[in-house]
């Protein structure tokens, strides 16, 4: 209601927040913080989870500018699995069947899972400053990546590691190594959902370290390669073509592009992660920018590609990739 200006990432806040807005914050959030650390409802704790993750996207740090720390440390209870909401919850694998048990096994895996959320949520609107929680964060959220956990909670230590990459960017680089160990265990993970989590992961954190990993690009295109062929969930070919991007982006030499290029430009256009573009079409751009032979020899087929991504749905692209696209297409 205030039309505000795009937040910026971290604290102070840097962009003005309305003083109503401001107001509504002092009087919300202490109060929300009291509620959450002693809340024993599983349902409520999640459901308010969701909301802060998403009202930081839409709010950025001036939601959470008075109470980050007490947020942090909530959350790292959740993690942990010492949260009052969480300490009647255990596990008998002799009740395995039992109605009641799944119900509360799922609605523990959710809580966690929307703990996560707001956690990727923070990374964002703190950027950097993020830096002093993700340590802590790190080795519980690894933690949950290991074949005895279930998919879900698999699959949300492989996203929670490229959302917080996105966010918090270069201040990724000391854990490069660590966290690539782990993606590239996801890509290969039994889990549909894994892979394509995975794929969207390795593609950021390439994209945000300053550490040289591009010895371990033959690796990682060979691992990808077999998500060009998933039938199950459109976007794990939609994340695996946001990753290539990504990936050559940043080390266009490492390997024989010629090689990457059919497979890549088959796959497209995105399907229905529709976020995918902005790297697709950056990729794209280089392409036409260093008149890669490729291109030149498949206008056709750019030609159609490009009619695709102009075409409905309007959100397949945002505003700064609709103008490159439309450019290429009038180059053509």
């Amino acid at each position: 209601m205030s039309n505000p200006e795009k937040w910026q990432p971290g604290l102070p806040v840097k962009v003005p927040v309305n003083p109503d807005v401001v107001a509504l914050i002092a009087q919300v959030m202490p109060e929300i913080i009291i509620v959450l650390n002693d809340e024993e409802d599983k349902v409520l704790v999640m459901d308010v989870f969701q909301t802060i993750a998403l009202e930081l996207k839409n709010i950025g740090p001036a939601l959470i500018a008075d109470c980050h720390k007490d947020l942090a440390n909530i959350l790292l209870a959740v993690l942990k699995r010492s949260h009052t909401c969480q300490i009647d919850y255990d596990y008998d694998p002799e009740q395995a069947e039992d109605p009641e048990q799944i119900e509360e096994t799922e609605y523990e895996s959710i809580v966690i899972s929307t703990a996560s959320d707001v956690i990727s949520s923070m990374a964002l609107v703190l950027g950097d400053q993020f830096k002093e929680y993700f340590e802590g964060f790190y080795p519980n959220i690894v933690s949950f990546y290991n074949p005895a956990k279930a998919p879900n909670e698999r699959n949300m230590a492989i996203g929670t590691l490229g959302e917080i990459a996105a966010g918090i960017k270069g201040t990724i680089t000391p854990y490069t190594e660590e966290i690539l160990k782990v993606l590239m265990a996801g890509l290969k993970d039994e889990s549909n959902e894994v892979n394509s989590n995975a794929a969207y992961s390795i593609g950021v954190l390439c994209e945000n370290t300053q550490l040289d990993i591009s010895s371990y690009y033959p690796e990682i295109l060979s691992s990808l390669s077999p998500l060009f062929n998933s039938t199950s969930l459109p976007q794990t070919i939609d994340n695996a073509c946001g990753a290539v991007s990504r990936l050559l982006l940043r080390y266009p030499n490492v390997v024989p592009i010629e090689e990457v290029l059919p497979t890549f430009f088959n796959a497209l256009p995105i399907k229905t992660d529709y976020e995918e573009n902005v790297p697709v079409v950056k990729f794209l751009q280089y392409l036409f920018e260093t008149q890669n032979p490729f291109i030149l020899n498949n206008k056709e087929g750019l030609t159609n590609l490009f009619q695709s991504m102009l075409s409905p749905p309007e959100t397949q692209l945002n505003e700064e990739c609709r103008a490159v696209v439309l450019k290429m297409a009038q180059s053509l």
